[in-house]
């Protein structure tokens, strides 16, 4: 049996939205790990279907606002 770890998945899971690269428009949310997410990006791309996961919430906002 496989024990859910709590912490882990706190830790390693977020809420992504798959946006439309063109429109912009967001046509699925989701909660998925961060690994996850930036592996389906890489096949989206190379597969060049339009689409992209990108992460929702108060932790995307902060990454966006750093500079360096």
């Amino acid at each position: 049996m496989i024990k859910f770890d709590e912490e882990k998945w706190n830790k390693n899971v977020a809420q992504y939205n798959m946006v439309n690269t063109e429109t912009k428009k967001v046509l699925e949310t989701k909660y998925m790990l961060r690994e996850d997410a930036a592996l389906l990006n890489r096949v989206y791309s190379a597969d060049e279907r339009g689409v992209m996961w990108t992460e929702r919430g108060p932790s995307a906002k902060k990454s966006r606002g750093k500079t360096n």
